[in-house]
């Protein structure tokens, strides 16, 4: 059977679940029409929006491998409502017969922050994140316990470049050359080397961070109220890939430098500043590399025109613009 057939199955079992499950979700009497929502930052996860006859949400659901994440966030989920913008959580919900689980949530009214329209927002962002990332009683409540800014840098790039590139060798897209596959292995064994080698990534850190902060994952209300999004990473992290993602559009697409933005974030912190220039480096990589996975595996899924078009181009540009400024 095919993934999107099993798409197909899973929302005909979640549509079943709440038509039962109606009163719980106060979703009224009448129709309930669930469409699924095209995530640009990939398919691990299924998103979708529930339109009741009373009111609109939001499901996120995740095979067990991911679910893991999802219960951490809900375990912390009114903290991060009440300080950091967060989605409202609803609850938690088991898709059993798909063996899918995850969570409910409010429905936003609001748009993906654009940030070429409102690039002032960024420092509201960035205010979000200062204060996240000085929360002391949310690091201990996740237990995470200290981690080296080396083991940070393997968790986030390690993987995602050795199986991404994995995945375009056995199924290289035909707008990628062999010689340019070769240079993009090459550069992120680079990267990783760099990784375990450079001082500035000598140090410890216990601080709580989203490790996913673009701007994929900021919503802007009709009324100009924040929203952030996917908190199913947050975790013990480094402070300066949270800050480096969520100015990295600012750096590469608006080309504005970055220190004037985050001069207040590396207080006592004297490699904060060499990790945000490490970190951009390996983000624009990572654009490069993983636009190519999502390419390869948007096939399986309704958006695969969509997706292959928009990628393809993002590829394109984000290879230019790291040649540009790395060699």
């Amino acid at each position: 059977m095919s993934a999107v057939n099993d798409a197909d199955l899973l929302r005909d079992a979640l549509l079943r679940l709440l038509d039962r499950e109606r009163d719980r979700w106060k979703l009224g009497d009448g129709r309930i029409d669930i469409e699924p929502v095209l995530n640009w930052g990939g398919f691990t996860n299924s998103s979708f929006r529930v339109s009741g006859p009373a009111r609109t949400l939001h499901v996120k659901l995740a095979a067990a491998p991911g679910q893991a994440e999802l219960r951490r966030w809900l375990a912390v989920h009114e903290h991060l409502t009440r300080h950091y913008h967060g989605p409202r959580v609803l609850g938690w919900l088991d898709v059993s017969g798909a063996a899918r689980a995850g969570l409910v949530f409010e429905h936003i009214d609001g748009r993906p922050w654009d940030f070429q329209a409102q690039a002032q927002r960024v420092t509201d962002i960035i205010d979000v994140l200062d204060r996240l990332h000085r929360d002391d009683a949310l690091a201990a409540q996740l237990g995470d316990g200290p981690r080296t800014f080396r083991q940070c840098w393997a968790m986030r790039y390690r993987e995602q470049f050795e199986e991404d590139l994995k995945l375009v060798r056995t199924r290289r897209p035909p707008f990628v050359r062999e010689t340019s596959l070769q240079w993009m292995e090459a550069e992120s064994a680079k990267l990783l080397a760099l990784g375990r080698d450079h001082p500035a990534l000598a140090g410890v850190t216990r601080t709580p961070c989203h490790w996913d902060a673009w701007s994929g994952n900021v919503m802007i209300g009709g009324d100009g109220s924040l929203r952030i999004l996917d908190w199913d990473g947050l975790a013990v992290g480094d402070a300066a890939l949270d800050c480096a993602t969520a100015v990295w559009a600012h750096v590469m697409e608006l080309k504005q430098g970055w220190r004037t933005l985050l001069r207040d974030a590396d207080a006592g912190d004297p490699s904060f500043a060499h990790r945000v220039d490490l970190h951009l480096r390996a983000i624009t990589l990572d654009w490069t590399i993983d636009v190519l996975a999502d390419w390869i595996e948007s096939d399986a899924t309704p958006w695969g025109a969509q997706v292959r078009a928009r990628n393809e181009a993002l590829h394109v540009r984000h290879l230019a613009w790291y040649r540009e400024r790395w060699g």
